[in-house]
């Protein structure tokens, strides 16, 4: 459980980080005004705010309609259902975090690129991707940790064989307390936290202030 807690962690906030990095730059050099950027911006925000349990209530009916009815395979594997729901879950997260980085950013930097003959892609990977660094970082530690302690969507879409650490206490605590599994939530708790430390530590060191992260996440 603990292996499968980790895997589903790393590969979820794999996907939520090139996910969010692509549209928190997007949402970043948005118009002001722009319908698909309010569209997406109140989308993501909504995700925010719906509760886990609804979550969870849609992603399984959605898992089995393509894996049982319409035949496609790999979302029956109960890894890459983790995966894809706790990825969709912390995706907005790492969005909104990514857009504040971005956000402060004066535009001229790869307008200068452009004079200078880069095209989109040399812009992007030479100039933009390197500024958004530790804004990408910050959201990949929070995707980790999100993923990492997520119990209710967890219960809903695994399956046996790939049961994750929150769902594996939960259901062994209702037994008794066994030693392992107090060490091993210890051990994890610690995990968390040192994420979460080091998610402070960069957003420290790029000078976003907290208010400012909490406005972006707002949409404000």
């Amino acid at each position: 459980s603990v292996i499968t807690s980790l895997k589903a962690a790393f590969f979820s906030a794999l996907l939520a980080t090139v996910l969010g990095t692509l549209g928190g730059i997007a949402l970043a050099r948005a118009k002001k005004g722009a319908w698909w950027a309010m569209g997406l911006t109140g989308l993501l925000a909504l995700t925010l705010t719906t509760p886990e349990l609804v979550d969870g209530i849609s992603f399984l009916p959605w898992f089995v309609t393509l894996g049982v009815d319409w035949g496609f395979s790999p979302v029956n594997n109960g890894m890459v259902r983790l995966v894809i729901s706790h990825a969709m879950f912390s995706l907005a997260v790492v969005t909104f975090i990514i857009r504040a980085r971005m956000g402060t950013v004066d535009k001229s930097l790869e307008e200068a690129g452009a004079d200078l003959g880069a095209n989109a892609w040399h812009r992007f990977k030479d100039i933009t991707l390197p500024i958004a660094a530790p804004g990408v970082m910050a959201g990949a530690l929070m995707a980790f940790t999100l993923s990492l302690d997520n119990t209710i969507l967890s219960s809903f879409v695994q399956q046996p064989g790939y049961t994750p650490w929150p769902v594996y206490i939960f259901a062994a605590v209702r037994v008794a307390l066994r030693p392992e599994v107090a060490a091993m939530s210890t051990i994890m708790l610690v995990l968390t936290l040192v994420a979460l430390g080091l998610v402070g530590l960069v957003l420290k060191k790029t000078g976003e202030s907290a208010s400012g992260i909490v406005k972006t996440m707002a949409g404000s």
